[in-house]
């Protein structure tokens, strides 16, 4: 009895490298690892910096829309007051329409006598 059998293939180990290798292959890719992320922050640093100079340009812009409706709200409370006023009133057309009230004395200075 014969036994066939397949040969194994033999192992290969990696050439070792000399360590100078290794240490130039690994500050390389720190190199480009730090650099990658360097560029990483900061392109998200100026999205956020033009997010929050966005942000401040509308909210300024607010701000000048709310003072000019507070102005805008003054010239109206304004013209509503003059219109409004006694002496206006007593010269608008409709009121001289009216008819003048009688004049009746209740009290005089008689009676107040004691």
């Amino acid at each position: 009895m014969v036994f066939q059998y397949k040969k194994r293939p033999r192992r290969r180990f990696r050439k070792r490298e000399p360590l100078e290798k290794e240490v130039n292959r690994a500050i390389r890719n720190l190199i480009i690892t730090l650099a990658l992320m360097i560029i990483g922050l900061t392109v998200a640093f100026i999205a956020t910096l033009n997010d929050s100079a966005q942000s401040g340009y509308t909210l300024q812009q607010e701000k000048q829309r709310n003072e000019d409706l507070m102005t805008e709200n003054s010239n109206i409370t304004t013209k509503i007051t003059q219109q409004a006023a006694f002496s206006d009133i007593e010269q608008s057309p409709d009121i001289q329409d009216m008819e003048e009230t009688e004049q009746k004395t209740y009290l005089t200075p008689e009676d107040n006598d004691l």
